[in-house]
């Protein structure tokens, strides 16, 4: 028994640092732009071009590929011209949104499983209140 402690304790230390961070970006915006994510390993995603509201991508890192630092969310107006550069440290297993506004700056608005350490983090699986829309009319009484 004793023999299997320090397995135990170097999973669990392997598990705590370990990452898979998936990152989305999502356009709240009419206006065109493009985006892209860096990791701490200087991985980067494609730079991706947003045309309308709704328009989301999504960059993966893997644990094999994992870096420990900062993550950068950077975006582009049409022209190519940078608008922001968003540093956040991320860890863990999870993901993270970002939403894109008229601004043009990324803002992290879900996180889950990801253990964000500085830079803007959203409150852990924060989620947003749905719009509130009238009552149902099953089961309502007919007139």
């Amino acid at each position: 028994m004793k023999s299997f402690l320090p397995l135990i304790f170097l999973a669990i230390i392997v598990t705590a640092y370990g990452c898979n961070i998936i990152v989305h970006v999502e356009s709240k915006t009419a206006k065109k732009f493009k985006a892209e994510v860096t990791a701490p390993n200087n991985q980067k995603s494609s730079r991706w071009s947003f045309a309308k509201k709704e328009d989301r991508e999504t960059f993966q890192q893997k644990a094999s590929e994992c870096g420990i630092g900062a993550w950068h969310i950077i975006t582009y107006d049409d022209a190519g011209k940078q608008v922001s550069d968003v540093s956040v440290s991320l860890n863990g297993i999870g993901r993270v949104d970002y939403e894109v506004g008229d601004d043009l700056k990324p803002v992290q608005s879900y996180r889950q499983g990801a253990i964000c350490t500085s830079g803007q983090c959203a409150p852990l699986g924060h989620t947003p209140k749905p719009a509130s829309r009238p009552n149902s009319p099953t089961g309502a009484p007919k007139a």
